[in-house]
């Protein structure tokens, strides 16, 4: 929602009626676009791609179409693209990338960044030396490097398919992944457990994993958890 409320009004000041995004048929990006859409009078296109199939990621799916949103079934890359190029031609809409993690979609985590810089700024919070995240498509933590915040940043890879770019401020943790997207894990399942007894609602594919990597890895206090789980 963060970067969406930066890309939504980008779509309306360039007189775009139709948003077309992309994400696997479990996405919680496309979910919460497809949420955003409705609420702006957009029309909402989303082409998902296969991901393993359980109760969450059925929800999902119905929670896009609930929404209003046109799902298109690719099921693989290839055809994503191909579903993609004839979209593009035909409506000529806004395009959001994998996760919204356009230039203007990570102002959103720049801006969440600097809330947590004031927060500590204000004693409301002691300063996290490290923080840990879920990274799919690399905007969330690629937009709190761009902050203020002066905490080291673990972005746990959740998305085999993704291409990361470097960053000096990111460390990127591939070894919480398991079988690949959306696979769940023993590690990922035990976290879920343990943060829903804190009172904590996880989900497998991102944050479980994000809080697996958080318990096992020997990381300098304090540490921030960022759930970035929308559902």
């Amino acid at each position: 929602m963060r970067k969406l409320a930066h890309t939504i009004p980008d779509a309306q000041a360039k007189s775009k009626r139709t948003v077309l995004t992309f994400g696997a048929i479990g996405s919680n990006h496309c979910v919460a676009t497809a949420e955003a859409c409705r609420d702006a009078g957009l029309t909402c296109v989303c082409v998902l791609v296969d991901q393993p199939e359980d109760e969450h990621v059925r929800r999902n799916l119905e929670r896009m179409r609930a929404a209003g949103a046109r799902t298109v079934l690719a099921h693989g890359s290839r055809r994503a693209a191909v579903a993609a190029a004839a979209l593009i031609a035909r409506h000529r809409p806004y395009v959001l990338p994998v996760g919204g993690s356009s230039e203007v979609g990570i102002r959103g985590f720049a801006e969440a960044g600097e809330e947590v810089a004031a927060q500590v700024a204000a004693g409301e919070l002691p300063e996290p030396r490290t923080v840990v995240i879920a990274v799919g498509s690399g905007g969330s933590a690629a937009g709190l490097a761009q902050s203020s915040l002066g905490a080291r940043i673990v972005g746990v890879v959740v998305n085999d398919r993704s291409k990361l770019k470097t960053h000096p401020r990111v460390d990127y943790v591939r070894e919480f992944l398991g079988a690949g997207y959306g696979h769940p894990t023993p590690e990922g399942e035990v976290a879920m457990r343990r943060a829903a007894d804190a009172g904590l609602t996880l989900e497998p594919v991102y944050t479980a994993k994000a809080m697996a990597a958080a318990l096992a890895l020997e990381l300098e206090p304090p540490v921030l958890f960022w759930n970035t789980f929308a559902g």
